[in-house]
């Protein structure tokens, strides 16, 4: 369907059984992608060396808005137009990703499907245990011993702390093997959401002994 993008549009239009693709008729290659579960992803599709490519801007919520992922995508053209492709860009600048910033990128949308609660539990799981450990290690780095290391220290208690969290508030933050296993467990899918993105051709996670 092609019309002019508008919050209007955006909001009204209907999921259907299948990914619905709105493209702009003002600025070409600018579009909306609503996803069978209600999604809507704004996307630039454009063509370099003779390649068809769609780059995913961003879902529709902050910080992009029609306006704002318009924008993006204007700036995304220019470059194009310098012959530099945006697809190739991102992922390249994802491969060398910190292990930090893929956690942020896992909540941000990989938890999707995720209730609060767990969510909540996950980053709890992420700033006390996998962020101290792994978090300024390059994703692409991290190795199965890495991984074995990260167990063993959880499992000792090198993450345990007792955490000031306001003026009467406190975190007790636990080791044990409890902790350890649930948490390796969240950096597995942390790994498979890397491996979907593309980030990471494997899952260094996989395979590995949790009996300690």
């Amino acid at each position: 369907m092609r019309a002019r993008i508008t919050r209007w549009l955006a909001e009204t239009t209907r999921p259907g059984p299948r990914d619905i693709f709105l493209w702009d008729t003002d600025l070409p290659g600018f579009g909306l992608k609503i996803t069978p579960a209600g999604n809507r992803i704004y996307v630039l599709q454009y063509r370099i060396d003779g390649r068809l490519r769609r780059y995913t801007i961003g879902n529709d919520s902050a910080p992009w808005t029609v306006m704002s992922a318009r924008q993006e995508a204007t700036r995304l053209l220019r470059r194009i137009a310098e012959r530099r492709d945006p697809a190739e860009e991102k992922a390249a600048a994802r491969r060398d990703l910190l292990m930090a910033d893929l956690c942020d990128l896992y909540l941000s949308e990989g938890c999707r499907n995720k209730k609060p609660s767990t969510v909540a539990t996950d980053r709890g799981r992420i700033e006390r245990h996998i962020k101290p450990l792994l978090g300024r290690r390059r994703t692409r780095t991290v190795t199965r011993r890495d991984i074995e290391r990260f167990i063993a220290d959880v499992a000792n208690g090198t993450t345990a702390a007792d955490i000031k969290t306001g003026p009467h508030g406190r975190a007790i933050v636990t080791g044990g093997k409890g902790t350890a296993i649930r948490t390796v467990g969240l950096l597995g899918a942390i790994f498979s959401f890397a491996v979907k993105r593309g980030i990471r051709f494997d899952n260094p996670v996989h395979g590995i002994n949790r009996d300690l």
